[in-house]
């Protein structure tokens, strides 16, 4: 039986103020089935392991100081038509922006048969990515040109399957 466990804690000082660390666990366990009694006699079978596996992990992309209010300066009309130099927030801040969190999940089974002349996996995962860090175009009437924003998510799921054969087994050195 294996069981391994750990957790990450990251942060980042490009999210901000409250949301800039967060915990990322996994968990992921296995049996090899083969080494239990029940199979010890049946010589065909090499390897026989089932698995399955939970995992967290995170991105904060985005450039530094996206989440603060950032000044730029600007040109204004003053007066009917004269320009004067001022300073302008660019950035509308977002005070919640957070992590983009990825969570996976996965069950697999290996297998070796024949002395592993036949080996492989099968694998069935589910991923989903959420709060994704999205740029966001802001109307024209704010005055601010954008913000970065937690705005979606994304899954992807599937099955992955590896075969291996070893069909001409010899010992000649080529």
């Amino acid at each position: 039986y294996l069981l391994t466990a750990s957790t990450r804690w990251d942060g980042s000082s490009v999210l901000s103020t409250g949301n800039k660390w967060t915990a990322f666990p996994s968990l992921a366990l296995g049996w090899k089935i083969n080494k239990e009694s029940f199979l010890e006699n049946v010589k065909s079978i090499s390897d026989l392991k089932l698995r399955a596996s939970i995992g967290y992990t995170g991105n904060d992309n985005v450039a530094p100081y996206q989440s603060l209010a950032l000044l730029d300066q600007q040109t204004f009309y003053a007066n009917g038509n004269e320009l004067v130099p001022g300073l302008q927030s660019s950035v509308f801040a977002n005070q919640s922006l957070t992590w983009e969190k990825t969570r996976e999940l996965n069950f697999g089974l290996d297998f070796g048969f024949l002395r592993n002349r036949i080996t492989g996996s099968v694998d069935v995962y589910d991923r989903l990515s959420e709060n994704l860090i999205y740029r966001q175009q802001l109307p024209a009437e704010m005055g601010i040109k954008y913000t970065y924003g937690n705005v979606g998510s994304v899954s992807n799921k599937g099955v992955e399957v590896m075969l291996n054969t070893k069909n001409i087994k010899s010992n000649l050195i080529t």
